[in-house]
Formats: C-alpha cells, sequence, structure tokens
C-alpha cells in the first residue's frame, strides 16, 4: 500500500471497481482513517455499519 505524507493511500484498484487485500486490515485495526484518493484528496474510510453510526451521530 503506498502512502502520502502520513495518510495511506485508498485501497481501491486504479480500475476503480476491485477492492484491494489491504482493505482487511483497516476493518481490524483501523476502522475509521484518513486516507488519500486515487484522486489525491483526502477523505475518511470508514468500514462498518457500528462505526459508520459513531462516527455521523
Amino acid at each position: 500500500m503506498s502512502v502520502v505524507g502520513d495518510v495511506p493511500h485508498y485501497p481501491f484498484s486504479f480500475r476503480g471497481d476491485v477492492l484491494a487485500s489491504e482493505l482487511g486490515r483497516f476493518v481490524v485495526e483501523e476502522p475509521v482513517t484518513r486516507v488519500v484518493t486515487n484522486a489525491g484528496a483526502q477523505g475518511w474510510l470508514v468500514t462498518g455499519y457500528a462505526a459508520a453510526r459513531e462516527t455521523t451521530g
């Protein structure tokens, strides 16, 4: 997985329709983490319903 500064690159292939194997690590170890998209924009990767509910209230 590539990293931009200290932010990991969003784990999608450049095709945009295939999840990378690294996504499993985020689900287990970092269910809410800042990422950089393929377009270079920063965003949040939130995995799982419970984590999404916590972050959105």
